[in-house]
């Protein structure tokens, strides 16, 4: 049996993830994966045996990151049908049981989606003196700061500066 991986994400398509390198970033990701997983488990219940979701660390020239990887046989049609035809789809937001699993609690990292930022509408502060941390205590920062639980401002963890 040819047993292959291929790697689906570490959170849904449509919503920012944790960061290589940033501070938290393993404690994080491991959680939105964990996440992710059981979305991914929940929305496409009908796998076939022998096929499974793992959580797999991955080397990359900046760090070690995390994502949920499929295993399957690429030899068996089943698989391949399942894993191209559904799987690989992913998911596009966070399902209300996988927000529930990520609940936040005072001073824990919140993604720019969880504050309500995304590409779309990140202009509304891009340009501010002053912008929102990605915490869920509400902490205020430079835009190139940090705050005091040690999370980036919204602006760094999307990456615009």
């Amino acid at each position: 049996m040819a047993r292959d991986t291929y790697e689906i994400g570490s959170s849904p398509n449509g919503e920012p993830c944790a960061q290589v390198g940033s501070d938290g970033y393993e404690a994080q990701a491991r959680r939105e994966c964990q996440a992710y997983k059981n979305q991914l488990e929940r929305a496409y219940p009908n796998m076939p045996a022998g096929m499974y979701l793992k959580i797999v660390s991955c080397s990359h020239d900046f760090g070690t990151y995390y994502d949920v990887a499929v295993v399957y046989n690429d030899e068996n049609d089943a698989h391949n049908d399942f894993l191209w035809g559904n799987l690989e789809l992913g998911c596009e937001n966070w399902d209300a049981e996988a927000l529930a699993e990520l609940s936040i609690v005072e001073g824990e990292y919140r993604s720019p989606a969880q504050l309500g930022y995304n590409e779309e509408n990140i202009e509304e502060i891009a340009y501010s003196s002053v912008v929102p941390a990605c915490c869920s205590s509400g902490c205020q920062v430079e835009p190139d700061g940090k705050c005091q639980h040690g999370h980036p401002s919204v602006l760094l963890q999307m990456g615009i500066i």
